[in-house]
């Protein structure tokens, strides 16, 4: 069994861990929306059919393309500076442990495809902008507010409705363009994968800071322990955290938490 004690440094532990998550989704949230203000800026600055290209081919546009690999760059350096912190004598190891191939990718290549994600969602709501007439200070407001549901982001509501009561204006610009009249409806990428991708860079960044701290959490107490319990950190009802409480051998690191995004199980050495 356990003490108080070894049960008090699994919860400081936790809490420190929980404190970088937090600090992550700051700055994804900061970051996004410091990199949406710049994208529309350039797009309204185009010439629409310029503009346009970026719908279908947003790499192929040189600023555009430094834009998405500057956004990357960023985001991975912040997850990678929280997943270490004060850990710096495993650096290497977790690095090497948060940024392995897993399921068929890796931490950089899921953290650009939502960032790819995110400039497909900020395409559509410029282009629904300029349609329906709104500059672009209203255009970058309404994606800042809607980041967690972007496809019942106002702008696109509006193209929505102008679509369904058959405005001639706006159907007219929308075929002008050569674009179907779906172009604006929500897009889909896999059942349970998040459609905002504000949410899916998210998840995906603050499940690697969890990975990599755990990581160090095992390596610095394998040798020296018999194994672990798990232990509920929340209260929220979860049968897959539930189905792993209890104690298993150190051998055993198919238990060890995480065992989904945003898991508060904890890990105690005995």
């Amino acid at each position: 069994m356990y003490d108080s004690e070894q049960y008090e440094l699994a919860r400081d532990y936790l809490r420190r861990r929980i404190e970088n998550e937090v600090s992550m989704t700051e700055d994804v949230e900061r970051l996004l929306d410091e990199y949406a203000a710049m994208f529309i800026d350039l797009f309204y600055s185009m010439d629409l059919r310029d503009a346009l290209s970026l719908s279908s081919d947003i790499v192929g546009n040189a600023d555009v393309r430094l834009l998405i690999e500057d956004l990357v760059s960023r985001l991975l350096e912040d997850c990678r500076l929280l997943a270490v912190d004060e850990h710096v004598d495993m650096r290497d190891g977790i690095l090497d442990f948060i940024g392995r191939e897993w399921k068929g990718d890796t931490l950089e290549g899921r953290v650009r495809s939502r960032v790819l994600t995110m400039f497909d969602e900020l395409c559509a709501i410029c282009i629904a902008g300029i349609g329906v007439g709104m500059g672009r200070g209203v255009v970058e407001s309404a994606f800042v507010m809607n980041k967690k549901q972007p496809w019942q982001n106002p702008v696109l509501s509006m193209a929505h409705e102008k679509i369904s009561a058959g405005d001639a204006s706006f159907l007219g610009f929308v075929m002008s363009l050569g674009l179907s009249l779906d172009y604006f409806d929500e897009r889909h990428y896999g059942q349970g994968v998040p459609i905002s991708s504000f949410t899916a860079l998210t998840d995906i960044t603050v499940f690697a800071i969890a990975e990599g701290w755990g990581y160090y959490d095992y390596m610095t107490h394998k040798d020296g322990s018999r194994g672990y319990f798990v232990v509920r950190g929340s209260s929220y009802p979860c049968e897959e955290c539930d189905s792993h409480v209890g104690f298993h051998p150190i051998g055993d690191e198919e238990n060890l938490p995480m065992y989904h995004n945003h898991c508060r199980c904890m890990t105690i050495w005995v």
